[in-house]
């Protein structure tokens, strides 16, 4: 998340949505309203994006199956 400009308040709202509909709009909004940081395509943090968005895929799961 730390790759994004102005993050938090996205972070805030993934973690606390508890319907995947509204992760799925949030982590949307995300990606197209916010921009990469510069550096953030360095090799060291693709690995770090990579792992978060692995976790953020790992979250739309578990809403999804919840729901």
């Amino acid at each position: 998340m730390t790759f994004f400009t102005n993050s938090k308040k996205y972070a805030k709202k993934i973690k606390k949505a508890e319907k995947c509909v509204v992760y799925e709009n949030t982590v949307r909004e995300l990606f197209s309203c916010e921009q990469f940081k510069k550096g953030a395509e360095s090799k060291g943090h693709q690995v770090n994006m990579v792992q978060s968005l692995r976790r953020l895929y790992e979250k739309w799961r578990y809403l999804c199956i919840k729901r």
